[in-house]
């Protein structure tokens, strides 16, 4: 998809520079990409559980299994995820 965008030389330029980007195309989606990143960590920490929860839960996922706990907020999260 096309889309003009007004953006600041400098800052594409320093944005290709660190990132290793080959174009500004590469630079903007990158940047896209770490925004959508650094959203969803944010919701995730949001939601009280740890690093170890959410990968209990990622691998209920990825096994098609129902999860079950006795903490409240990881059977919360669980529940919203429809893995209890």
């Amino acid at each position: 998809m096309r889309t003009t965008l007004d953006l600041a030389d400098d800052l594409l330029d320093e944005a290709m520079r660190v990132t290793g980007a080959p174009t500004k195309t590469a630079a903007v989606e990158m940047g896209l990409r770490a925004l959508i990143e650094q959203a969803a960590r944010r919701r995730l920490a949001a939601t009280g559980i740890g690093w170890v929860d959410a990968q209990l839960l990622a691998s209920a996922r990825v096994a098609g299994v129902a999860f079950w706990t006795l903490d409240r907020r990881l059977a919360r999260v669980a529940a919203a995820l429809g893995l209890a």
